[in-house]
């Protein structure tokens, strides 16, 4: 394509996504354009232009967020429309990810560049499944095109936009339903294929869930929410005693518009366009509501506190199990919930884990020209994905690190990061995307922190201290060598990976391996991966490998569970279909030794918890 077509190319994708984030716009794109060159004029796309906003909620045309993968999504489909569709080739494999679950099964959820959207079953929990590890079941074809998809929440719910010549999409939703989560006005599930179609009053831009809950944000700046209100999750004022739940969207009073949403289990998000937020549901036990309390209920929104009052100048916000973080401005992150850098050590996976009840600055993050240009958390972990050079001029552009609390696998014991550490194997990171299911091994229902994206369109399962390529060609593949022992110290042999790998000699000698090394490698392993430049790494090569490496390792199936659960006394009762993992396979809880009834409770009804969760 010649320098005028791939400009043409990208003004109408830059047309396309602002089309489809706020179609309701007379003039998206011109929008769209005077919001950007507002944004940009202080360097960072955050949606400010140092104090001031871009633009008001209702007539905003982009996320900072989202940016990148609606963008890509409609690049696709406008080259393709106007024959051009080698430009497809050079996108990423995939343009937006995520997990779901439901029918028992943990799902990845994928956008093709061609707009093919499906999920792919990596594993289940319940003995007997129909499903096989790497099945995929596609339901938008690249005839009829996803734009974009909204997963990775608690009670298994996948929303998935679809695309339109004019711009008006559809929404269509899958999961179990038992509690109303889809919002189709019914609390019937999907099936083993078949989607509802959900009826919204302005277009969808951002959806989040709990555990049984649903909140989303619309293009006109309104937030609604749907699925059960046992701890008031749906904003109304009101408890489960007057209102136990919506099968159809409810609109949330909030004081000004909202520019993005989030959910924890029990509790619903919003980031307002005075930069506040404002949360409502249930604390449950880990300061969820950042309130300053541990185990309250409200059901009427209610800023965020800090301890010198609400939190303010905030730009991004995500929240996912017990956990919510946000980004300010100024490049400071906050946390509140389960996670606490102040928390004491802990050596069996048991009990609650402290948190913060107010929102926190995390200390460690270092800092950076560009700062920080998103977050994203998910089972007890966080990642910030910086930008920029760092203050001794050390290169930070695409750095991405992380901190939290969670199993290993690798490791086989818990790892505490309470200080934000780089994530080691990674290339320059462009953009990170929610994260799926491990899939594998003792623990399939772990969850990735992450999906990035490198500059060359290459896919990295980021969770915890080293990353891993990813193929959605293989999507259960794992890289872990069959001979490789538990060991925590994952920078003993891994490096930061420089911008640029050295060629693997192709002639010459033959490269001798020692024994050690040797039981490590496959005939997968990319040798430029520790020989390179990297400070720590090993030199380049000068010998040809091996041909005679073995196979990878075969994937480590899914433990499933034999034994169904009995619940101990003065266990907490949920709603039907909680996800046990959502707190068993993390640090918060025990991992799980028996499968749990299913559904775990015996009818749909919403049960309000007999026993509340331990006072810190």
């Amino acid at each position: 394509m010649t320098p005028r077509g791939r400009y043409g190319a990208a003004n109408i994708a830059f047309s396309k996504q602002a089309a489809m984030y706020n179609t309701a716009s007379p003039a998206p794109t011109l929008l769209a354009i005077e919001q950007l060159s507002k944004d940009l004029l202080d360097g960072r796309l955050d949606g400010r232009n140092g104090a001031e906003s871009a633009g008001v909620a209702s007539q905003r045309t982009y996320d900072p967020q989202t940016i990148t993968s609606e963008l890509s999504a409609a690049l696709a489909q406008q080259t393709t429309r106007y024959g051009q569709p080698a430009v497809v080739a050079t996108l990423p494999a995939l343009t937006a990810f995520g997990n779901t679950r439901y029918d028992s099964y943990y799902f990845n959820a994928t956008l093709e560049p061609n707009g093919a959207t499906s999920t792919i079953a990596m594993a289940t929990e319940v003995p007997g499944g129909t499903r096989t590890p790497g099945q995929k079941n596609t339901y938008v074809d690249a005839s009829q095109r996803g734009f974009m998809l909204y997963g990775n929440m608690g009670s298994g719910s996948l929303f998935i936009k679809t695309d339109a010549p004019d711009s008006r999409s559809s929404i269509i939703a899958i999961g179990d339903n038992r509690n109303g989560e889809l919002g189709d006005g019914t609390m019937q599930d999907t099936g083993a294929s078949g989607f509802a179609t959900i009826a919204l009053p302005a277009v969808l831009t951002h959806a989040a869930g709990g555990i049984a809950h649903t909140v989303v944000r619309l293009a006109d700046g309104s937030v609604y929410t749907w699925g059960d209100n046992t701890h008031g999750q749906l904003g109304q004022g009101v408890g489960p005693a007057a209102l136990p739940r919506s099968t159809v969207p409810i609109r949330v009073n909030l004081p000004a518009g909202a520019l993005a949403v989030a959910a924890s289990n029990q509790a619903s998000f919003a980031l307002l366009e005075d930069s506040t937020v404002y949360s409502w549901g249930g604390a449950w036990g880990f300061g969820t509501l950042g309130d300053n309390t541990a185990n309250g209920e409200r059901p009427s929104p209610a800023p965020v506190l800090s301890t010198s009052g609400p939190l303010a100048d905030v730009v991004q916000i995500a929240a996912r199990d017990n956990d919510a973080v946000a980004l300010r401005a100024d490049g400071s992150i906050w946390t509140w919930g389960a996670f606490s850098a102040q928390a004491p050590e802990h050596s069996a996976l048991t009990g609650v884990v402290p948190g913060n009840v107010l929102a926190t600055r995390l200390p460690g993050i270092p800092a950076s020209t560009g700062g920080i240009r998103k977050v994203l958390t998910e089972q007890g972990l966080f990642v910030a994905l910086l930008a920029g050079t760092g203050a001794n001029g050390e290169d930070l552009d695409g750095a991405v690190y992380t901190w939290g609390f969670h199993w290993d696998i690798t490791a086989g014991q818990v790892l505490s990061d309470r200080q934000p550490r780089r994530v080691l194997n990674l290339p320059v990171i462009r953009d990170l995307m929610p994260g799926g299911f491990l899939g594998y091994g003792q623990r399939p229902a772990d969850r990735l922190t992450a999906m990035g994206i490198d500059y060359d369109g290459g896919l990295w399962k980021i969770r915890g201290r080293v990353a891993e390529e990813y193929n959605p060609a293989e999507p259960t593949a794992q890289r872990r060598p069959a001979a490789h022992t538990a060991r925590p110290n994952c920078d003993g042999c891994h490096v930061v990976r420089p911008r640029t790998l050295p060629p693997v000699p192709t002639s010459g000698r033959t490269c001798t391996i020692p024994g050690d090394i040797l039981k490590l490698l496959s005939n997968q392993s990319r040798c430029a991966n520790c020989h390179n430049e990297a400070p720590g790494a090993r030199p380049p090569l000068a010998c040809v490998p091996p041909s005679t490496l073995p196979e990878r390792a075969a994937p480590i199936p899914a433990a499933t569970r034999p034994d169904r659960c009995t619940l101990t006394p003065g266990h907490p009762q949920f709603q039907a279909n909680t996800p046990c993992a959502s707190c068993h396979n993390s640090v918060v809880r025990a991992p799980l030794t028996c499968s749990p009834e299913e559904p775990p409770l015996a009818s749909a009804s919403v049960t309000v918890p007999t026993v509340p969760w331990p006072a810190r």
